[in-house]
């Protein structure tokens, strides 16, 4: 390697080809992160591939993926590192676990010789929508009220299990109300095709006791790749704002500064459309709504060593640029759940989805009742 010759007398030669070589050596790191578009010491680059486009498909009644551009994605420059073929295979895997029991995806999935783009096609389904139902008919027409409320055991205190009645006070007007919103929801999820499931505490209480927690206040629906312009033409339709009816509000920030129904900014969460998040709620009262979180299909990697990852976002759990939050077969196919006499979508592995929210013992309440003094207390 040789250095710029020139006379330097307070220096060595030496110590001159040894900075000549530093210098060298940073251009060399300059040059490079500049062809990988980086910055020096910067992160890896953040490679994703969202689904445009979730529909149900009216003829089957299957959530059908549009995948346009996973191929483009799978084999672009920022994957070279990787064999495009082993990228594909990863994720036609995942979405041959979707359908293990299907007959029609066989040749793709059992067989290694297969054509990629025609098994995308294939392949790109969710399983079936399942239909909300009423459980005593098992028809899809909704009544209009909830079922007559049962108190279960399992919020007795341990010390005092022989007791049949539990006298701890239940809203059974708030549990009417949030039954009410529910069936709105339903409805208005047939009505516009929308692909939903429960989720956090309303999927815990459907998975405990079939029912809403009698300390809980709210719903909470997790919808796929729902498109903004949908809710906003929802939200257009459901406005001016009242209590006197069932109300579809999203984002209410501006600036970070969360606004009341009437538009004005509030400090206190006591206003249930001042919400930064999630993406939507319906409201039909101060204390009763049903909040709405988008969840996106992704394939994505980050970083040029990193696994391909084939699943789940829900942004307001993990953010824009965060992890997966689950993986495709976590969610899917979906399943269905009793809860207030209704059978309705819920995730197909609803204990992982549990467990991680609320940990291993997610099936013990976090309130249970004195049935001597009336009250809750916290366990």
């Amino acid at each position: 390697m040789l250095c710029p010759a020139f006379k330097v007398q307070e220096w060595n030669s030496r110590k001159l080809i040894t900075l000549c070589c530093i210098l060298i050596n940073l251009l060399l790191v300059v040059h490079y992160c500049l062809l990988k578009d980086q910055t020096w010491m910067s992160k890896p680059k953040f490679l994703r591939w969202r689904a445009s486009e979730v529909v149900i498909d009216k003829a089957t009644g299957e959530i059908r993926v549009s995948l346009d551009g996973v191929e483009e994605f799978l084999n672009r420059s920022g994957l070279d590192y990787s064999k495009p073929e082993s990228n594909s295979q990863l994720v036609l895997d995942m979405l041959c676990r979707l359908r293990h029991q299907d007959k029609g995806a066989k040749r793709c999935c059992l067989s290694r010789d297969r054509d990629l783009v025609e098994c995308f096609r294939l392949l790109g389904t969710l399983g079936a929508m399942p239909e909300s139902r009423q459980l005593k008919t098992n028809t899809t027409e909704i009544p209009l009220e909830p079922p007559e409320y049962a108190h279960p055991k399992i919020y007795m205190s341990h010390n005092e299990e022989h007791k049949e009645d539990i006298q701890c006070t239940v809203n059974l007007e708030t549990r009417r109300r949030m039954y009410h919103l529910l069936a709105f929801w339903i409805k208005l999820a047939r009505e516009n095709h929308i692909i939903w499931w429960i989720e956090s505490g309303s999927l815990l209480g459907a998975v405990r006791e079939g029912d809403f927690i009698p300390y809980d206040y709210d719903f909470d629906i997790s919808v796929l790749g729902i498109k903004e312009r949908t809710l906003r033409r929802l939200a257009s339709a459901s406005a001016p704002f009242s209590y006197g009816k069932v109300n579809l509000v999203l984002n209410h920030c501006k600036n970070g500064i969360p606004r009341s129904c009437r538009g004005l900014p509030q400090n206190l969460p006591v206003d249930p459309c001042g919400i930064c998040r999630p993406a939507g709620r319906l409201i039909s009262g101060l204390m009763t709504f049903l909040d709405i979180f988008p969840i996106y299909l992704e394939i994505r990697q980050e970083g040029e060593n990193a696994t391909l990852g084939v699943g789940l976002l829900d942004p307001d759990k993990d953010g824009n640029e965060g992890s997966l939050t689950y993986s495709l077969d976590t969610i899917f196919p979906l399943d269905k759940c009793k809860l207030m006499g209704l059978e309705v979508p819920c995730p197909q592995n609803s204990s992982t989805v549990l467990m991680r929210q609320y940990g291993k013992d997610y099936t013990k309440p976090a309130k249970m009742c004195n049935q001597r003094s009336g009250y809750w207390y916290q366990t």
